[in-house]
């Protein structure tokens, strides 16, 4: 990630992010106890998988713009809007794509 400042009062920026791990699915609890003891009567196999672990690769992308003003000495006013973008490999559900985005804005006092 990084970020460029145009001037006094407006900057732009983007990156990059890049994960590799994997995600496991850790079924617990009264209602899951109770499925689990539960088979499948057309193909006789539990339904549910136990304790599954998945690969999960991803990238994503930002974009955005910010703009910071000064009021007085000690106070200032920030805001920003960034677009968001990720695209996951998931081993088990297959590629995820995710987008939007991201505002912000902000009241500063400087001591």
């Amino acid at each position: 990630m990084a970020d460029y400042k145009l001037n006094e009062n407006w900057t732009i920026g983007g990156g990059i992010g890049v994960y590799n791990g994997s995600k496991t699915k850790d079924f617990e609890g009264d209602i899951l106890v109770n499925n689990l003891l539960a088979v499948d009567p057309v193909n006789d196999h539990n339904p549910t998988p136990n304790h599954e672990k998945y690969d999960l690769d991803g990238i994503s992308y930002r974009f955005g713009v910010g703009y910071e003003k000064e009021i007085t000495a000690n106070w200032g006013f920030n805001g920003g809007i960034d677009y968001l973008y990720m695209e996951i490999d998931d081993e088990e559900e297959g590629n995820v794509y995710s987008n939007g985005f991201s505002y912000n804005l902000g009241l500063v006092y400087n001591f």
